[in-house]
């Protein structure tokens, strides 16, 4: 399977997790910086990036993936990554934990939820 066919899952999953994927204040995609390409950019409610989505191919493990993803996250500012082919999907909060499996991407709210509890 191609990575496109990842997409495809990667954008159901969003939906599931509230992304509004059509709005380019939630989620942008295929954004380029000097640092490179983020396959998707997850925003938070005032529209800066909050977290990168690296997306593979199914046959690609979503962790191969970290130091391009890294490289993206930091030069835009984003706190948090995700690393997935569609099927896996992982958690990176780059600045504070490993990445770690999760069942699922976290909404705008859960992600800023987390982005404030680092802060107190």
């Amino acid at each position: 399977m191609r990575e496109t066919d990842a997409r495809i899952l990667i954008d159901r999953r969003l939906r599931e997790a509230d992304w509004d994927i059509e709005d380019k204040n939630q989620v942008s995609t295929e954004e380029t910086s000097q640092n490179g390409r983020a396959d998707y950019i997850l925003k938070d409610s005032r529209g800066r990036a909050i977290a990168v989505i690296e997306a593979k191919r199914f046959a690609v493990d979503p962790a191969s993936a970290k130091q391009q993803a890294l490289s993206y996250a930091e030069s835009i500012n984003a706190g948090f990554i995700f690393l997935s082919n569609g099927e896996e999907i992982y958690f990176w909060d780059y600045k504070y934990r490993p990445e770690q499996k999760v069942a699922t991407f976290f909404s705008q709210r859960d992600l800023e939820k987390i982005q404030t509890l680092r802060l107190e």
